[in-house]
């Protein structure tokens, strides 16, 4: 696991994320490239989350896509990887896992599988040299960089771009996805946004008017309370 990291500039013992430089994709985006960014971060003593994310290389704020969630330590990669199912069609692995509807996604059962599906991920990046990193243990990185409505908008532009009607029912569904990928943390940060009392528009940039904000604002908030109830 270690090795194969540092062929791509990777030190397993830091906590940070690491951006390459992006590739045609058409499998996954057929309009735009893709930027690959892998995520290391410490969950306890001795074991790590790795994470792989997909991200359109646009200038503008839109979904960052986890296509691989699994956790290692120093023996190596964990079984039970989450693998996004249009990757996993799509990598050429020669072997099958099971596919779990609740999760949209498929699961390895071994960490051989986990490590071999890494493998053909990792081999989608071109040049194997990052553009950047970030340092997720830095002390002094500026929090000003992250404002409020950030959240709320990679939302938005997450369903737009997904070309996903504003109705109650779709921004559930959205939400489930969402925070199945980004972790409940996310929620939060949804509902810290709603409750700023800053305005929000969004009608220009991806159609959302007033009366679909509102809307937005009150499912996501009652789907909070009725998690938490």
């Amino acid at each position: 696991m270690k090795e194969l990291l540092l062929k791509f500039g990777i030190d397993c013992a830091e906590d940070a994320v690491y951006e390459y430089a992006s590739n045609a994709l058409d499998w996954w985006d057929s309009e735009n490239r893709t930027s690959i960014e892998i995520e290391l971060h410490q969950i306890e003593d001795g074991l790590k989350s790795i994470s792989i994310i997909f991200c359109p290389d646009v200038e503008r704020i839109v979904e960052r896509k986890k296509v691989f969630s699994s956790s290692f330590n120093g023996k190596g990669i964990k079984k039970n990887a989450l693998v996004a199912k249009a990757v996993f069609e799509n990598i050429n692995c020669k072997f099958g896992l099971p596919f779990s509807d609740e999760q949209n996604a498929y699961i390895t059962t071994k960490a051989s599988e986990s490590e071999l599906v890494l493998d053909c991920i990792l081999n989608l990046i071109g040049q194997k040299v990052p553009t950047f990193k970030i340092d997720l243990n830095e002390s002094n990185r500026e929090e000003s960089s992250f404002e409020v409505g950030d959240t709320l908008e990679h939302f938005i532009a997450m369903m737009d771009m997904n070309s996903t009607d504003f109705t109650k029912e779709n921004i559930i569904a959205s939400l489930k996805v969402v925070i199945n990928f980004e972790g409940d943390e996310y929620l939060d940060e949804l509902k810290n946004d709603i409750t700023s009392g800053k305005e929000f528009d969004y009608e220009v940039e991806y159609g959302v008017n007033k009366e679909k904000l509102n809307l937005i604002k009150e499912t996501i908030i009652n789907y909070t309370q009725s998690l938490r109830s």
